[in-house]
């Protein structure tokens, strides 16, 4: 055998088992959930102990938040398994906007600082600025009927 042909025999045998190896230790969505959860939670938490308006509560939140969000997550969260590596998205203002990339059996997080913003900017339209409760019509969020029920 030539010199070259062993050289490309090697290459391809390197890169057939980096492919193996990624195909096996591709992220599920469990891994994907608790990936994104964990973010989610400690970005909500680091609001929430910086804030005036909700500072007495971290206590309970800390215990209630990390159960709360993995719920949120699990059901929001749609996984695409691509073979050699995975893409977590959520679909939001009707596009798919992708939150997490995993491979080799890792999950990566991307966006921590847009979470921050967002339920920065969450709480912000649902308190006015001595942190008391604002009326929930000047907010972005959900609008409310008479009963309480979501408006579409």
């Amino acid at each position: 055998m030539k010199r070259g042909s062993v050289k490309k025999i090697v290459a391809v045998l390197s890169i057939a088992v980096v492919a193996v190896v990624m195909l096996i230790t591709c992220p599920s969505k469990d891994v994907h959930c608790e990936a994104v959860s964990d973010e989610v939670t400690d970005a909500a938490m680091e609001s929430l102990s910086a804030s005036s308006a909700f500072g007495s509560l971290s206590p309970l939140a800390g215990i209630l938040m990390p159960s709360i969000v993995e719920s949120l997550v699990v059901t929001q969260l749609r996984v695409k398994n691509l073979f050699l590596f995975s893409v977590g998205y959520v679909n939001y203002g009707g596009k798919k906007n992708p939150v997490s990339v995993g491979v080799f059996g890792h999950v990566f997080v991307f966006g921590r600082d847009k979470i921050k913003r967002a339920i920065m900017g969450m709480e912000d339209s649902f308190f006015d600025d001595k942190g008391r409760y604002d009326n929930l019509e000047k907010s972005e969020g959900p609008q409310l009927d008479e009963e309480g029920n979501v408006v579409r």
